[in-house]
């Protein structure tokens, strides 16, 4: 069908359009929404955020002072091209300007990405509303106008819905977003070319204008084939800066993005190879990255991790009765390489919800590495599943739970689940008499997020302790945990075993731990409320109370 029989059947072209006009914003602003959670970890508040600022400004767009004067029934409005161009390049550059904003932002807040891409959302809704001003009056005025109005309502609302099933099922988890953002915004592109083609269907279409259209068709091309390239040199500035590292492993789920880096400790370049890095690791950092966030930054040596060490070592140490184990997450392995040290551990479970990272480490010889197989010991039960459906669904009861609680959730308070009243009862409900749950915070610089912990554990029905270590070296980071216990006796009961045994014997340089430093325990204060629910936005705290715990993020070291 020549684009001339096209452009002229209105009752083809209008619904087709409509649908396009309607797919490929929304696709963007899903983009949007999601990589600014994954950059803030706030689901349930930056999708809400991101859609009401589309939403406004698709209204404000499509406002109309005064009726434009109409173009002839079978033209394509002049502004409608332009408007759809303005939209292929917001949409082209939504997920690679916030990536490029985000540079050199390694596990930090970036409020600069957010202001970002909350302005991309208000641009790219306010075209879209601008397009639909333009298309919705010449193109309905033909007789059967309220019949085309009819279709064209239809197929937007439908276009909304298959984008957003495509996006969740299928374009995100197959492509990521870097990927997704070009293939939509060349549908885009092939949308404006043909608007431009049935609007100078009568005439050539002059030669500046065809090379034009050449040129940008070559774009497209050419990011496509080199979009691979392109993404890891952007994330890796973006996480990295100008660290010089060789990217390992990369996979993309519907639930997080991984990334897996090695670096030299002397800040040269990579350029040994796989051979001769593992014969000496001591000399090489691992980097492990989940949806941005630092998974874990450690030697390749297995034995420079005092964060997992101390996740583990007091506990089996001062209660040797813990038998049975329960790791939520930790698909990375460290966790289980660590349990599996103890010949007093019949047991371990390891419930992680995502299989990439646990392929990653089986199959990654870096990883093998660092983690000594620890998923091939035969005391290593894993299943794959939410962790917070598996504690609802289990019945039974274990010694020692760890809660390796995920990146983006352990530096920002209300981003996670895992510290909500209603998880915390669960967990209490799997604990036996004498056992103990070590949950991962790094919310100890934070004495508001801390006393809101603690106030929910208590409501819980458990006795808080803050756990805190600091690494003698600043490449070992730092540690800290909520530690809880069934009772208030059992609690000091360990507080006393830690100063009469534990410490003393690491202070003369009892066990390797010793050269990494001393992990303390304190009291936390309590706050006035607790985090009620799995959702923890659905609390009792103002917004004043949120915004002055999103903030400590910004002062925490």
């Amino acid at each position: 069908m020549r684009f001339k029989t096209l452009a002229h059947n209105i009752r083809i072209f209008n619904p087709a359009a409509a649908f396009l006009m309607t797919f490929c914003p929304t696709c963007y602003l899903f983009l949007i929404a999601s990589r600014l959670s994954r950059v803030f970890g706030e689901d349930l508040f930056v999708y809400p955020v991101v859609a009401a600022v589309f939403i406004l400004f698709i209204g404000l767009g499509s406002a109309r002072r005064s009726a434009p004067a109409p173009e002839p029934e079978h033209r394509t409005p002049k502004k409608l091209i332009w408007l759809q161009m303005g939209l292929t390049f917001a949409g082209f550059f939504s997920i690679l300007g916030i990536d490029i904003i985000l540079f050199d932002s390694l596990a930090v807040i970036n409020l600069e990405a957010g202001v970002f891409g909350l302005a991309l959302a208000a641009a790219i809704g306010f075209l879209s509303g601008r397009a639909w001003r333009e298309f919705y009056p010449p193109r309905l005025s033909s007789t059967d106008g309220a019949r085309d109005r009819a279709s064209v309502k239809i197929f937007s609302s439908l276009a909304c819905a298959i984008a957003s099933l495509l996006y969740t099922s299928v374009f995100f988890p197959a492509m990521g977003f870097f990927k997704t953002s070009l293939m939509i915004s060349f549908i885009n592109f092939l949308f404006v070319l043909f608007l431009f083609l049935s609007r100078n269907e009568a005439q050539p279409v002059d030669r500046l204008w065809r090379w034009g259209i050449a040129a940008l068709v070559g774009f497209f091309l050419a990011v496509s084939l080199w979009s691979d390239k392109i993404e890891n040199t952007v994330l890796q500035r973006a996480y990295l800066g100008h660290r010089p590292a060789t990217l390992i492993a990369k996979d993309q789920t519907p639930s997080q993005q991984i990334l897996l880096y090695i670096t030299r400790k002397d800040g040269w370049p990579v350029l040994e190879t796989e051979k001769e890095i593992l014969a000496r690791p001591s000399k090489y950092f691992i980097l492990g990255l989940t949806n941005g966030a630092l998974q874990f930054f450690l030697p390749l040596e297995s034995r420079g991790d005092p964060g997992h060490a101390f996740l583990f070592d007091p506990y089996m140490t001062l209660r040797p009765y813990i038998k049975d184990l329960l790791i939520l997450g930790g698909g990375d392995g460290l966790a289980a390489r660590q349990a599996v040290q103890y010949k007093s551990a019949k047991e371990i479970t390891v419930v992680e919800p995502d299989q990439a990272w646990v392929t990653i480490t089986r199959e990654n010889p870096y990883l093998r590495e660092l983690t000594r197989r620890a998923f091939d010991d035969p005391r290593v039960k894993l299943h794959f599943m939410n962790p917070f459906e598996w504690v609802l669904r289990d019945n039974k009861h274990y010694d020692l739970i760890i809660v390796d609680a995920p990146p983006g959730g352990t530096r920002n308070l209300i981003k996670t689940k895992t510290l909500s009243l209603q998880f915390l009862r669960d967990l209490k409900r799997l604990l036996s008499k004498h056992g103990v749950i070590v949950i991962t915070s790094n919310t100890l610089s934070s004495p508001l997020k801390m006393s809101v912990q603690a106030r929910t554990a208590l409501d819980a029905g458990l006795f808080p302790l803050a756990g805190s270590y600091r690494g003698k070296e600043e490449s070992l980071g730092e540690t800290e945990q909520l530690v809880l216990f069934h009772s208030e006796k059992s609690r000091a009961s360990f507080l006393e075993d830690y100063k009469e045994k534990y410490r003393p014997r690491l202070e003369y340089g009892w066990k390797d731990l010793a050269k990494f430093g001393i992990i303390s325990y304190s009291l936390p204060n309590t706050a006035d409320h607790s985090l009620s629910g799995y959702d923890t936005l659905i609390s009792k705290f103002p917004i004043k109370t949120r915004l002055k715990m999103i903030t400590e993020d910004y002062a925490s070291p």
